[in-house]
């Protein structure tokens, strides 16, 4: 079991919807000024999917309840605040590296 990192934060509050690697590179520099390189974004998303924060369905991530519990507050902070709280939040809890689920992006 390893803990997740605040780049697994980060990336959970950008992953909504479609696979759409260019929004969430640009969503990401915009809260945190952070560029992330294809292989830590990957990384990132499939750390999330063994940890069953995010599953692939029909073409689509959809966020888990444990996923949505750990973005919860958007609308009580600043975009930045909030996702500081999320980077929090989400390094208290653990994955199973070992599922070993990965998704091509």
């Amino acid at each position: 079991m390893k803990n997740y990192t605040n780049i697994d934060g980060l990336v959970l509050c950008v992953v909504k919807g479609k696979p759409n690697v260019y929004s969430w590179i640009s969503e990401i520099d915009a809260l945190d000024h952070l560029l992330l390189t294809y292989d830590e974004l990957r990384s990132s998303i499939n750390n999330l999917l063994n940890g069953n924060m995010l599953y692939y369905k029909n073409g689509r991530f959809v966020r888990s309840l444990k996923a949505k519990f750990i973005l919860i507050g958007r609308l009580l902070f600043g975009d930045v605040d909030w996702q500081i709280k999320v980077q929090h939040r989400i390094e208290k809890y653990t994955y199973d590296e070992s599922k070993n689920a990965e998704l091509k992006i």
